[in-house]
């Protein structure tokens, strides 16, 4: 028996945004649901808000494209900014939020790594 362990990557490559006029949601800072107004119907008042990532891709993985879409913290690594501040961007009409925006197309993305272990 062999069991020679062989590390495996999957990459994708983004192709592009699909809609980039609302790559956010306001989420509840207790559960994550979105929140309309201020208060959230499953925590209730006091636990606040904050903008979170939620945005469409286009990506390939070389055999085919697929559509993937991005939430949260995987939005901060991908852009490198707090969804906070890309939120105030483009509120104010700042040319930053485009430019940063812009840099998620075609990025290689690393999805998942993983070991293969082969018994034979």
């Amino acid at each position: 028996m062999d069991a020679r362990g062989r590390l495996y990557a999957i990459t994708i490559s983004t192709i592009s945004l699909v809609d980039d006029k609302d790559c956010f949601y306001i989420s509840c800072k207790g559960c994550k649901r979105k929140v309309t107004g201020d208060t959230c119907e499953k925590c209730g008042e006091g636990k606040g808000t904050r903008p979170v990532y939620m945005f469409n891709m286009k990506a390939s993985d070389g055999t085919g494209v697929v559509s993937v879409r991005i939430f949260d913290e995987r939005g901060d690594e991908l852009i490198g900014i707090p969804a906070e501040t890309m939120k105030e961007w483009k509120e104010t009409t700042d040319d930053r939020y485009k430019k940063n925006i812009d840099k998620l197309n075609a990025q290689v993305i690393l999805l998942k790594e993983y070991r293969y272990m082969a018994c034979y």
